[in-house]
């Protein structure tokens, strides 16, 4: 990864509030995926857990992981 690409992805998890985001909600299902996203700021923790989210800020940001930085080869329609 870049110094470019991280700024870039700082950025949108800046302007995508992670840090306010609560971390839990009350949302499962017996099929679909865990999306968790941890990070740490002046080095304070913090951790989003999304049952197969299908749109926001959390989906948004796991999207950008696989597709635009992991750049892995998984059709979207396969993603949840």
């Amino acid at each position: 990864m870049t110094q470019e690409q991280m700024d870039k992805f700082l950025e949108r998890v800046k302007g995508a509030g992670f840090w306010e985001i609560p971390s839990y909600e009350k949302t499962w299902g017996l099929d679909g995926a865990q999306w968790i996203i941890e990070g740490v700021e002046d080095g304070k923790y913090h951790v989003v857990d999304r049952w197969t989210p299908t749109k926001g800020p959390i989906r948004e940001l796991g999207m950008t992981l696989v597709f635009t930085l992991a750049q892995l080869k998984i059709p979207q329609d396969e993603l949840y």
